[in-house]
Parts: C-alpha cells; sequence; structure tokens
C-alpha cells in the first residue's frame, strides 16, 4: 500500500523548530562567521543547484611544500608515499630535487629561477607579506595566492575579493591576444580554515564566479582554474599540536568536497617549525585515509544540492562579486593597497576574529578552551597566550603601514 507523506512547509518547519526551542529565539542558533557572513540554523530548497565546473571526478594532487630546512632525504621518502605536488624554493631546488623525476611529479618553485618549472609568485601577495613596493610580473602562469589575507584574519569576502583582484591586476601586462591563454593557465592558491561548510562553500564560490570573470574579459568557455588549498596553520595550537590533526582532517575534508585540485595538509607540528619526518608522514599519510578509507574521491562536486551549501555558496558569490566590481570601479587592488585600504578592511576581520576567540564564540579545543593545562602551567595568561599563538596579527606579518605607504 502507499502510505504517502506530507510535505511540509517552511513555515511549519519554522513552527515545529520554535516549539522545540521551548521560548528560545530561532537567531539563536545562527552562527556568526565574519563581519559579513552568517550561517543560519535552518535553510529551505529556494536555492536552486549551481553549475560548478569542477574538472576532475573529485580526484585530488597530494601537494607538499618544502623549505630551506628540509633534505633531499624527505622529498624522496615524501615521493614514496605518494606526494604527486611538490613546491619547492627556487635556491634550493636542485639539491632537493635530486633524483626526481619531473614526467611524474609536478614540480613548482617558490620564488624566481631560471629552472624550467612552474613558478609560483603572486607579486601582490608578496607585497603584502614582506612590506615591497608591488611590481607586476609578465610570466605565465598567473597565480592568485590568498593564503596572506586568510592568515591575516581575512574574511571569506576578502579572501574572494582579493584572489579575482589580483589576477585582475596580474591580467593588465598580458596582450589581448594572449589574454584566453593566460586565463586557461591561471592557478588559484587558499587556505583552508576549520569553518567546515562556509570553506566548501568557498571553494565552489570561486569556481561559480569563473565564467562572469572571464566573461569581463571577453573571454568564454574558459576551463576553471586550479585551485591548490593548504590547511591553514592559522588556527593550529602551538602547546597542544596533537588535536591539530583533527584540525587538519576537517580542513582538507571541506578542501576535498569544495572540490580542490591540489591539496597541502600541513604537519600537525607545523608552528614548531621541527621539519620531522614523522609529522609530514602523518599528515601526508591522511590524504590515503580520506581516498582509500573515506573514498572521497569517487564522486564529483558531492555537496551539491545541499540546500545550506548551495545558499551559502551563492551568498559569498553574491557578496564578494559585489566587492569585487566596486573594488575594480574604484582603480583595482593595487591602487587598493597602495592606499591601504584593503588592508585597513582585512584588519576590521582580524580584530573581529580575535574578538570572536577571546569571547570563545569560535571556539578551538587546546587553544582558547579545554587547555592542556600542564603543557601550559608556566604560563600566567593562559588563554592570552595562546589566543596570541593562532592569531598572526597584521603587525606580525608586516600588512600594514608598509603597503599604505607604497613600500620601502
Amino acid at each position: 500500500m502507499d502510505y504517502p507523506f506530507q510535505k511540509p512547509s517552511y513555515d511549519q518547519w519554522i513552527d515545529q523548530v520554535t516549539k522545540d526551542l521551548k521560548g528560545r529565539d530561532l537567531s539563536e542558533l545562527s552562527k556568526k562567521i565574519d563581519l559579513n557572513l552568517d550561517i543560519k540554523a535552518i535553510y529551505k530548497t529556494d536555492s536552486e543547484a549551481l553549475n560548478i565546473n569542477i574538472p576532475h571526478s573529485n580526484e585530488w594532487k597530494i601537494a607538499q611544500t618544502f623549505t630551506l630546512n628540509h633534505t633531499n632525504e624527505q622529498v624522496l621518502n615524501s615521493l614514496n608515499r605518494g606526494v604527486n605536488d611538490l613546491y619547492v624554493p627556487s635556491i634550493k631546488a636542485e639539491e632537493l630535487l635530486k633524483g626526481v623525476n619531473p614526467d611524474f611529479v609536478s614540480i613548482n618553485l617558490i620564488g624566481s629561477s631560471n629552472l624550467n618549472f612552474t613558478q609560483c609568485v603572486d607579486p601582490i601577495a608578496e607585497s603584502l607579506a614582506n612590506g615591497n613596493s608591488i611590481n607586476i610580473l609578465n610570466k605565465a602562469p598567473i597565480i592568485s595566492n590568498s593564503r596572506t589575507v586568510q592568515q591575516s584574519g581575512g574574511s571569506i569576502k576578502n579572501q574572494l575579493v582579493y584572489l579575482f583582484g589580483s589576477l585582475a591586476a596580474q591580467l593588465t601586462e598580458v596582450s589581448e591576444n594572449n589574454i584566453k591563454e593566460a586565463l586557461s593557465s591561471m592557478k588559484i592558491f587558499t587556505a583552508v580554515s576549520t569553518d567546515y561548510l562556509i570553506e566548501v562553500s568557498k571553494l565552489r564560490a570561486i569556481r561559480a564566479l569563473w565564467p562572469a570573470f572571464c566573461k569581463g574579459f571577453g573571454q568564454s568557455n574558459v576551463p576553471s582554474p586550479f585551485i591548490y588549498a593548504v590547511t591553514s596553520s592559522l588556527e593550529y595550537s602551538l602547546h597542544d599540536n596533537k588535536s591539530n590533526m583533527l584540525r587538519a582532517t576537517t580542513q582538507a575534508m571541506s578542501a576535498i568536497i569544495g572540490g580542490a585540485d591540489s591539496i597541502e595538509i600541513h604537519p600537525y607540528d607545523y608552528k614548531e617549525s621541527t621539519n620531522d619526518d614523522f609529522g609530514l608522514r602523518i599528515a601526508q599519510n591522511l590524504h590515503h585515509v580520506l581516498k582509500e578509507e573515506a573514498h572521497l574521491d569517487k564522486v564529483s562536486d558531492p555537496a551539491k544540492g545541499s540546500y545550506a551549501i548551495e545558499a551559502l555558496t551563492s551568498e559569498i558569490a553574491d557578496t564578494a562579486w559585489e566587492e569585487f566590481l566596486e573594488l575594480e570601479n574604484n582603480g583595482g587592488l593595487i591602487d587598493a593597497c597602495t592606499k591601504g585600504q584593503f588592508q585597513n578592511s582585512v584588519e576590521k576581520d582580524a580584530e573581529f576574529l580575535i574578538g570572536a576567540f577571546e569571547a570563545q564564540n569560535k571556539v578551538l579545543v587546546g587553544v582558547n578552551k579545554y587547555i592542556n593545562q600542564l603543557e601550559n602551567q608556566v604560563e600566567s595568561n593562559k588563554t592570552g597566550r595562546n589566543i596570541n599563538n593562532v592569531v598572526k596579527t597584521l603587525n606580525e606579518i608586516n600588512l600594514d603601514n608598509h603597503i599604505k605607504t607604497g613600500g620601502n
């Protein structure tokens, strides 16, 4: 027999939730992520599924960045553990890459070099991080790297505004005949926080906005950009570092479900700069757990159709795009950075974030709640110390007066 269920209306859902809350206001269940974005307690079906062009089945490359303190042995060990997207400092590239066959792995250089590998340089991000004057390079591929903005406490909106603003500024150095080729080879670098649904939606919003961005340069049917995502160390605990394994897992899942092409998972002891091979191995093995046990690489755009994620994707895309267009109409990202306007906006975001940590509206276990007292007993102000370890303020990374005055 057929036992049809009556489909409840949105108002009926609200009535039921209100009843279950026993007098509490539904808005109390909403969560404020940053100055521009809230997660609501309930979403409905009026957000249509967006056509997000993810150009792969959801398979991702296993990325790893190496520093001047790493060894060639660690690079080779990482390759044996499945790493296939390498990022190495150009000044030590030849030493680190001994025995590495570029036919089987992607090799990317951090910094300028004469070697015939991809150079991962976003000149605007370099300027923001180091305080130098902005010097746009006419090179391919064009890289837009919002990690500095995210690590400075920048909101989701400002991260996307930066990404597209940087791409637009660098495209000004490309001849009209080469615009489509430049768009087709662009790479986007972003950091992923522990705001699970928000980060999934952020990555989807980047791809959702891509056709509109290309249309602004007179191009259509341009392949979706390559997106590299890294777990953000902004929220890593320095003194209860084992908890970072859990953070890294949810961050990586957001990147996967959001459709990143390449993902790097920072080791749990990343903030200690130990360069320990054990931390690297745990981080790299996590990829295999998420592939071989969780099977997260089997379905393309698995979040498609989720009421909450579709609504958040649309909201993030609409807000960021409106701000990006306003930025371009007022002279573009370089002008905003030279005048300090963009940095001031990020600073307000950071102040909100620090306040959320201090008020425990944003909870990080082992950082500002359930702190491991044995590891922190030498500090008199434990909570403040941990918050300062989590949030890198603008002054600490020179994202302030250097750019406002045009560099030095």
